[in-house]
Protein backbone atom coordinates (compact mmCIF):
# COMPACT_ATOMS: atom_id res chain seq x y z
CA UNK A 1 0.00 0.00 0.00
CA UNK A 2 1.39 3.48 -0.72
CA UNK A 3 0.86 5.63 1.47
CA UNK A 4 0.95 9.41 -0.11
CA UNK A 5 1.95 12.06 2.41
CA UNK A 6 3.80 15.06 2.19
CA UNK A 7 6.50 16.51 4.63
CA UNK A 8 4.99 19.69 4.68
CA UNK A 9 1.40 17.79 5.55
CA UNK A 10 3.51 16.12 8.39
CA UNK A 11 4.97 18.68 9.63
CA UNK A 12 1.86 20.80 9.67
CA UNK A 13 -0.08 17.36 11.54
CA UNK A 14 2.35 17.58 14.29
CA UNK A 15 2.65 21.11 14.94
CA UNK A 16 -1.63 20.62 14.63
CA UNK A 17 -1.22 18.28 17.68
CA UNK A 18 1.32 20.85 19.83
CA UNK A 19 4.02 18.12 19.72
CA UNK A 20 7.69 18.72 19.18
CA UNK A 21 9.36 15.75 17.41
CA UNK A 22 10.42 14.98 20.87
CA UNK A 23 6.75 13.78 22.12
CA UNK A 24 5.72 12.56 18.61
CA UNK A 25 8.74 9.27 19.13
CA UNK A 26 7.62 8.84 22.48
CA UNK A 27 4.04 9.14 21.95
CA UNK A 28 4.21 7.56 18.12
CA UNK A 29 6.70 4.92 19.26
CA UNK A 30 8.67 5.97 16.06
CA UNK A 31 12.21 6.89 15.93
CA UNK A 32 13.20 10.82 16.02
CA UNK A 33 15.67 10.13 12.85
CA UNK A 34 12.41 8.61 10.93
CA UNK A 35 10.00 11.72 11.53
CA UNK A 36 13.08 13.87 10.52
CA UNK A 37 13.28 11.80 7.56
CA UNK A 38 9.45 11.86 7.09
CA UNK A 39 9.18 15.61 7.91
CA UNK A 40 12.23 16.26 4.79
CA UNK A 41 12.57 15.61 1.72
CA UNK A 42 14.29 12.52 2.25
CA UNK A 43 12.38 9.45 1.61
CA UNK A 44 11.71 7.84 4.94
CA UNK A 45 10.00 4.00 4.59
CA UNK A 46 6.65 3.46 3.69
CA UNK A 47 6.26 1.70 7.39
CA UNK A 48 7.24 4.88 9.24
CA UNK A 49 4.48 6.63 6.92
CA UNK A 50 1.96 4.09 7.79
CA UNK A 51 3.01 4.98 11.73
CA UNK A 52 2.55 8.10 11.48
CA UNK A 53 -0.76 8.55 9.31
CA UNK A 54 -2.11 5.91 12.10
CA UNK A 55 -0.81 8.14 14.77
CA UNK A 56 -2.89 11.28 13.50
CA UNK A 57 -5.54 9.99 12.20
CA UNK A 58 -6.43 8.12 15.73
CA UNK A 59 -6.34 11.11 17.39
CA UNK A 60 -8.65 12.70 15.19
CA UNK A 61 -6.83 13.94 12.38
CA UNK A 62 -7.41 13.82 8.73
CA UNK A 63 -4.90 14.97 5.14
CA UNK A 64 -6.43 16.71 2.73
CA UNK A 65 -5.89 17.12 -1.03
CA UNK A 66 -5.61 15.69 -4.35
CA UNK A 67 -3.29 13.90 -6.50
CA UNK A 68 -4.10 14.29 -10.64
CA UNK A 69 -3.21 10.38 -11.60
CA UNK A 70 -2.45 11.57 -15.02
CA UNK A 71 0.39 13.83 -13.83
CA UNK A 72 0.95 13.26 -10.52
CA UNK A 73 0.91 16.75 -9.30
CA UNK A 74 -0.66 16.97 -6.10
CA UNK A 75 -2.94 20.35 -4.60
CA UNK A 76 -4.53 21.38 -1.95
CA UNK A 77 -2.35 19.53 0.60
CA UNK A 78 -3.00 19.71 4.70
CA UNK A 79 -4.58 18.34 7.50
CA UNK A 80 -7.37 19.39 9.79
CA UNK A 81 -9.56 17.90 12.60
CA UNK A 82 -11.87 15.47 11.69
CA UNK A 83 -15.35 17.64 11.10
CA UNK A 84 -18.26 16.06 13.27
CA UNK A 85 -20.93 14.45 11.54
CA UNK A 86 -23.44 16.90 12.76
CA UNK A 87 -23.06 20.89 14.38
CA UNK A 88 -23.64 21.02 16.95
CA UNK A 89 -22.31 17.36 17.52
CA UNK A 90 -24.27 14.93 19.48
CA UNK A 91 -23.65 13.92 23.12
CA UNK A 92 -21.50 10.93 22.24
CA UNK A 93 -19.67 12.78 19.84
CA UNK A 94 -18.42 15.42 22.42
CA UNK A 95 -16.07 13.00 23.98
CA UNK A 96 -14.35 11.99 20.62
CA UNK A 97 -14.63 15.53 18.54
CA UNK A 98 -12.02 17.34 18.64
CA UNK A 99 -12.82 21.23 19.46
CA UNK A 100 -9.99 24.48 19.14
CA UNK A 101 -10.26 28.02 20.31
CA UNK A 102 -9.61 29.90 17.47
CA UNK A 103 -10.15 28.64 13.35
CA UNK A 104 -6.40 29.78 13.12
CA UNK A 105 -3.83 26.95 12.99
CA UNK A 106 -1.03 29.32 13.08
CA UNK A 107 1.59 26.84 14.18
CA UNK A 108 0.34 24.24 11.49
CA UNK A 109 0.21 27.08 8.66
CA UNK A 110 4.21 27.90 9.88
CA UNK A 111 4.60 24.10 9.53
CA UNK A 112 3.17 23.50 5.68
CA UNK A 113 5.10 25.99 4.69
CA UNK A 114 8.21 24.86 6.41
CA UNK A 115 9.59 28.31 7.94
CA UNK A 116 10.69 28.49 11.41
CA UNK A 117 9.54 31.25 13.69
CA UNK A 118 12.50 33.59 13.34
CA UNK A 119 11.60 33.32 9.54
CA UNK A 120 7.86 34.40 9.76
CA UNK A 121 9.48 37.62 12.56
CA UNK A 122 11.38 38.36 9.24
CA UNK A 123 9.39 37.78 6.54
CA UNK A 124 5.82 38.84 8.19
CA UNK A 125 7.67 42.25 10.64
CA UNK A 126 5.47 40.37 13.95
CA UNK A 127 7.56 39.90 17.08
CA UNK A 128 8.62 36.50 17.82
CA UNK A 129 6.66 37.15 21.48
CA UNK A 130 3.68 37.68 19.11
CA UNK A 131 3.92 35.01 16.81
CA UNK A 132 4.67 32.56 19.62
CA UNK A 133 1.57 33.71 21.79
CA UNK A 134 -0.92 33.35 18.88
CA UNK A 135 0.43 29.92 17.62
CA UNK A 136 -0.05 29.16 21.70
CA UNK A 137 -3.89 30.54 21.07
CA UNK A 138 -3.06 32.74 23.81
CA UNK A 139 -4.73 36.60 23.08
CA UNK A 140 -2.77 38.97 21.21
CA UNK A 141 -4.37 42.64 19.70
CA UNK A 142 -6.12 41.98 16.90
CA UNK A 143 -4.00 43.45 14.49
CA UNK A 144 -1.28 41.29 14.76
CA UNK A 145 -4.01 38.18 14.10
CA UNK A 146 -4.84 39.76 11.26
CA UNK A 147 -1.02 40.62 9.63
CA UNK A 148 -0.61 36.77 10.52
CA UNK A 149 -3.54 35.30 8.68
CA UNK A 150 -2.78 37.75 5.63
CA UNK A 151 0.52 36.57 5.24
CA UNK A 152 0.19 32.80 5.34
CA UNK A 153 -2.89 33.67 2.98
CA UNK A 154 -0.66 35.89 0.46
CA UNK A 155 1.61 32.91 0.89
CA UNK A 156 -1.05 29.84 -0.28
CA UNK A 157 -2.35 28.49 3.22
CA UNK A 158 -6.28 28.42 3.53
CA UNK A 159 -7.28 28.02 7.24
CA UNK A 160 -9.92 25.26 7.88
CA UNK A 161 -12.78 25.21 10.14
CA UNK A 162 -16.42 25.86 11.26
CA UNK A 163 -17.18 28.44 13.99
CA UNK A 164 -20.21 27.06 16.54
CA UNK A 165 -21.30 30.65 18.26
CA UNK A 166 -23.57 29.40 21.09
CA UNK A 167 -20.04 27.41 22.25
CA UNK A 168 -17.78 29.70 21.28
CA UNK A 169 -15.43 26.65 19.36
CA UNK A 170 -14.54 25.56 16.02
CA UNK A 171 -14.37 22.41 14.22
CA UNK A 172 -12.64 20.88 12.01
CA UNK A 173 -9.66 23.25 12.25
CA UNK A 174 -6.35 22.72 9.81
CA UNK A 175 -4.77 24.13 6.70
CA UNK A 176 -3.99 23.54 3.22
CA UNK A 177 -2.31 24.80 0.45
CA UNK A 178 -4.13 26.58 -2.36
CA UNK A 179 -3.00 27.28 -6.10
Amino acid sequence: MEVLLSPDALRAARNLAGLSQRSLEDAAKVARSSIVAAESPNAPSSSTMVKLRSFYETRGMEFVGTVDLATGIPSGLGVRWRMPSQIPPSNEQDQIVHTEPSGLAFAAARGLLNLKQSDIVTLAKISEYKIRSLEAKRPVDEQSQKLLRTFYEINGIEFLGWGDVSRGVFYGVGVRRIG
